[in-house]
Protein backbone atom coordinates (compact mmCIF):
# COMPACT_ATOMS: atom_id res chain seq x y z
CA UNK A 1 0.00 0.00 0.00
CA UNK A 2 1.28 3.43 -0.87
CA UNK A 3 2.66 5.92 2.04
CA UNK A 4 2.12 9.41 2.07
CA UNK A 5 3.53 12.35 4.07
CA UNK A 6 1.93 15.03 5.27
CA UNK A 7 1.96 18.25 7.97
CA UNK A 8 -0.59 19.63 9.59
CA UNK A 9 -0.31 22.28 12.14
CA UNK A 10 -0.15 20.91 15.89
CA UNK A 11 -3.76 21.81 16.47
CA UNK A 12 -4.94 20.02 13.24
CA UNK A 13 -2.59 16.80 14.77
CA UNK A 14 -3.93 16.72 18.08
CA UNK A 15 -7.80 16.75 16.86
CA UNK A 16 -6.87 13.86 14.60
CA UNK A 17 -5.34 11.93 17.34
CA UNK A 18 -8.17 12.51 19.72
CA UNK A 19 -10.76 11.88 16.73
CA UNK A 20 -8.96 8.67 16.09
CA UNK A 21 -8.35 7.82 19.56
CA UNK A 22 -12.24 8.14 20.08
CA UNK A 23 -13.19 6.23 17.48
CA UNK A 24 -10.63 3.86 18.65
CA UNK A 25 -8.28 3.51 15.47
CA UNK A 26 -4.77 4.84 14.54
CA UNK A 27 -4.71 7.85 13.05
CA UNK A 28 -3.31 6.54 10.08
CA UNK A 29 -7.02 4.55 9.48
CA UNK A 30 -8.60 7.58 10.62
CA UNK A 31 -7.23 9.45 7.95
CA UNK A 32 -7.95 6.69 5.54
CA UNK A 33 -11.59 7.00 6.40
CA UNK A 34 -11.54 10.91 5.69
CA UNK A 35 -9.76 10.49 2.60
CA UNK A 36 -11.91 7.43 1.13
CA UNK A 37 -15.23 9.31 2.15
CA UNK A 38 -13.70 12.58 0.32
CA UNK A 39 -13.24 11.13 -2.98
CA UNK A 40 -15.91 8.92 -3.01
CA UNK A 41 -18.74 11.22 -2.33
CA UNK A 42 -21.21 12.65 -4.79
CA UNK A 43 -23.97 10.67 -6.69
CA UNK A 44 -23.32 6.51 -7.11
CA UNK A 45 -22.06 5.75 -10.81
CA UNK A 46 -25.31 5.79 -12.53
CA UNK A 47 -27.82 7.85 -10.44
CA UNK A 48 -28.92 10.14 -12.75
CA UNK A 49 -29.44 8.07 -15.82
CA UNK A 50 -31.62 5.41 -13.31
CA UNK A 51 -33.58 8.45 -12.05
CA UNK A 52 -33.78 10.44 -14.87
CA UNK A 53 -37.61 10.46 -16.43
CA UNK A 54 -38.37 7.58 -13.71
CA UNK A 55 -41.08 9.09 -11.87
CA UNK A 56 -44.20 6.91 -12.44
CA UNK A 57 -46.70 9.22 -11.04
CA UNK A 58 -48.85 12.17 -12.47
CA UNK A 59 -47.50 14.39 -13.92
CA UNK A 60 -45.40 17.45 -11.39
CA UNK A 61 -46.28 20.85 -12.19
CA UNK A 62 -45.08 23.95 -10.07
CA UNK A 63 -48.23 26.16 -9.06
CA UNK A 64 -47.75 29.92 -9.88
CA UNK A 65 -45.74 31.75 -7.55
CA UNK A 66 -47.16 35.10 -6.27
CA UNK A 67 -45.55 38.15 -7.99
CA UNK A 68 -42.42 39.79 -5.30
CA UNK A 69 -44.12 42.64 -4.82
CA UNK A 70 -47.06 40.51 -3.31
CA UNK A 71 -44.84 38.47 -1.06
CA UNK A 72 -42.96 41.50 0.27
CA UNK A 73 -46.33 43.21 1.29
CA UNK A 74 -47.24 39.79 3.11
CA UNK A 75 -43.93 39.74 4.58
CA UNK A 76 -44.44 44.19 5.54
CA UNK A 77 -48.30 42.59 6.63
CA UNK A 78 -46.65 40.44 9.17
CA UNK A 79 -44.10 42.50 10.31
CA UNK A 80 -46.96 45.08 11.51
CA UNK A 81 -49.08 42.44 13.17
CA UNK A 82 -45.73 40.94 15.16
CA UNK A 83 -45.39 44.43 16.45
CA UNK A 84 -48.91 44.93 17.50
CA UNK A 85 -48.67 41.64 19.19
CA UNK A 86 -45.66 42.70 21.13
CA UNK A 87 -46.30 46.35 21.33
CA UNK A 88 -42.75 47.02 19.92
CA UNK A 89 -41.06 47.20 16.56
CA UNK A 90 -38.13 47.45 18.04
CA UNK A 91 -35.30 45.33 15.98
CA UNK A 92 -38.01 44.84 12.91
CA UNK A 93 -36.97 46.08 9.50
CA UNK A 94 -39.54 48.18 8.13
CA UNK A 95 -39.79 48.30 4.26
Amino acid sequence: MPRFHLYVPDPVADEIRRRAEARGMSTSRFLEEIVARDIESGWPPGFFEDTLGSWLGDSLERPTQPQLETLLADVHRSNLHAEEDTGSSQGRETW
